[in-house]
């Protein structure tokens, strides 16, 4: 496969052509734009360029294109008394694509363009600064300008390409998958990720030449939000499903097995840890942001992909299918309209209307069976009241919750691990609380990533959780007092029933909080402060003095922790045990306030009398 020669969009103006679908492409345009106009006002306010020159790299054909030059030219023709400063005279544009791209269909759009372009800025009261557009032929892994020539660079979803199918990657080696799949070996993954570290640290280098110093770059790729390679959302559903229609092909005689087994896609969506990886090894650039964002895959957002709550279930699936058919039809030609050129090269062109018939059937049915699914959660929901079904199964028979609460605790924490102890204290083993902040780790990162896919792009998070100064896990001051106290009532209880109790709670550290939320990679922490509560839970009405008050303390403490921790207790111990317990743990509070209040007497007494001295 020469990507150079055989790789393009497919060319045209008809059904399948990629002028009529790229409307995810537009949508990945649109939600960089916010970017696009500061790395324009950064340039004009940094280096006053007399004469700005602007390249898209990747640019394609289509509507697309035009689009990012209409942006540009608008931004820079904003007031610069209020937002760029002093705009640049003139603005050279160049679009550079691989020469098999359709130049002409830019050429022709351009009168067009410009009357468009005039028209909005004039509504607008803007004066769009003169600008000249040209293309650019070849490929964006060797040099294309002469150097520090290039104010900005922009591309938009074409750095994921390779400039060739990764080296060494033949025959076999990926046997019935295009792409990186389930069951593409570690081997090949690994080939696909020298491949694109090759290219893309060459990209960069080419571009350090050429940009001017201060210059911009813009770039927006596929990637993915996960550092398993294995796991590219859509993309990975895309490219099996397709890997798929074309083994349906080889079992149905229309193609040859090895010819499949030879063809992988040049194609490789990185982290961002890779690509920030990549930007600090080249040195010459730094990064001034880099971020995930969702598109919606769907590029026709007018299907009929919902109904109302309540409708009649043959209605719904009904309803859901035609969007399914709807969709699968839709992505199945945006998918062509890029990859038809790349397949023809390879199979010819006499599978690719039976290819992607197959592949909109397995699409839809895709669709479907996730419809399903939703349909019957939804059902399910329904049929369920929440508020008067849901509790733990009572009692102590096989199936309640008392016989079946184990995997609350810490993962693999049992038996006599934490002898003696319900929590983390000064006689806990170190492996024990390992085991604690093994599963804080593992818990509080899944709640990161769930309300990550929950909250929308800038929303807030506020999170309060009790927890330590300290780095010491073993010192988090009152809460390890109150469970070493509340681990001294279980007086009557059977020592193995005690030793397998531990509380399900664990109070991170400052530090374990923010390396949590820097390795899920999509949340940035805008503040973290500890702050000191008053453990006493009585208002100041209710104060006492003397030993009143410690006695009125040790039985607020009791009652306010039995509030939180009886459920716990009683699905453990049983609920006969529980008056005991707290009143136990009130008298042990009492006995330890007593003692604090004696300590503080004696160590205030000594440095007043040395003071005297």
């Amino acid at each position: 496969m020469k990507i150079e020669r055989d790789f393009h969009m497919t060319n045209g103006d008809d059904e399948f052509s990629y002028a009529k679908n790229s409307m995810m492409q537009r949508k990945a345009i649109l939600a960089a734009k916010p970017t696009v106009k500061e790395a324009i006002r950064k340039v004009c306010t940094d280096l006053h360029p007399q004469s700005m020159v602007t390249a898209d790299l990747g640019c394609s054909f289509d509507a697309n294109t035009l689009l990012f030059v209409s942006d540009a030219i608008t931004i820079i023709g904003e007031n610069p008394n209020n937002t760029i400063g002093e705009r640049p005279k003139e603005v050279q544009f160049f679009l550079n694509d691989l020469p098999g791209n359709d130049f002409n269909n830019i050429f022709q759009s351009l009168e067009q363009f410009e009357q468009s372009t005039t028209k909005n800025c004039t509504s607008r009261g803007l004066q769009p600064p003169p600008h000249y557009v040209v293309g650019l032929p070849g490929s964006f892994y060797t040099r294309l300008f002469p150097c520090n020539s290039v104010h900005l660079f922009h591309s938009s979803m074409s750095l994921m390409w390779l400039s060739q199918v990764p080296e060494n990657l033949d025959g076999i080696m990926n046997e019935a998958n295009i792409h990186i799949g389930l069951t593409t070996p570690p081997l090949v993954t690994k080939l696909y990720q020298n491949q694109f570290k090759k290219d893309f640290s060459r990209f960069l280098q080419m571009r350090c030449k050429e940009i001017v110093p201060g210059g911009r770059m813009v770039l927006t790729m596929l990637g993915r939000n996960s550092t398993d390679v294995f796991t590219v959302g859509g993309t990975t559903m895309a490219f099996g499903l397709l890997s798929q229609g074309l083994q349906t092909l080889v079992a149905e005689g229309y193609l040859e097995k090895e010819k499949l087994d030879s063809f992988n896609l040049p194609l490789y969506c990185p982290s961002v840890d890779e690509l920030e990886e990549l930007v600090w090894q080249n040195k010459l650039l730094d990064i001034t942001d880099i971020r995930l964002f969702e598109i919606n895959g769907n590029p026709n957002d007018g299907s009929d992909q919902s109904a109302e709550d309540g409708a009649a279930a043959p209605v719904i699936i009904h309803g859901a299918s035609a969007a399914a058919e709807a969709a699968g039809k839709t992505i199945s030609t945006s998918l062509r309209a890029v990859m038809e050129p790349l397949i023809a090269s390879h199979f010819g062109e006499s599978i690719l209307d039976k290819l992607f018939a197959v592949f909109a059937r397995y699409f839809t049915n895709y669709i479907k069976s996730e419809v399903e699914k939703s349909l019957f959660r939804q059902s399910i929901l329904r049929a369920m009241k929440i508020e008067r079904d849901f509790h733990m199964m009572k009692g102590d028979s096989k199936f309640s919750y008392a016989r079946n609460s184990r995997t609350q605790v810490p993962e693999h924490l049992d038996g006599s691990m934490n002898k003696g102890n319900i929590h983390i204290v000064a006689t806990t083993p170190p492996s024990v609380a390992k085991l604690y902040q093994n599963q804080f780790e593992k818990d509080f990162s899944r709640f990161l990533q769930m309300r990550c896919l929950e909250i929308v792009p800038g929303g807030q998070m506020v999170l309060t959780v009790p927890g330590r100064k300290s780095k010491d896990v073993f010192n988090a001051r009152g809460i390890t007092t109150i469970f070493e106290l509340l681990s001294r009532g279980y007086g009557r209880i059977a020592k193995e029933k005690l030793d397998s109790f531990n509380i399900t709670v664990y109070c991170p550290s400052a530090d374990e909080l923010k390396q949590l939320v820097q390795q899920c990679e999509l949340l940035d922490i805008s503040d973290i402060q500890l702050f000191e509560m008053d453990g006493n839970t009585m208002d100041d009405s209710e104060q006492a003095e003397g030993t009143a008050a410690v006695h009125t303390a040790g039985q607020s403490m009791s009652t306010s922790l039995r509030a939180a921790m009886e459920s716990l207790i009683a699905s453990h111990f049983g609920g006969d045990i529980l008056e005991e317990i707290f009143m136990v743990f009130a008298c042990n509070c009492t006995s330890y306030i007593e003692s604090e209040v004696e300590k503080s007497g004696i160590t205030g007494g000594g440095i007043s009398n040395h003071h005297n001295v």
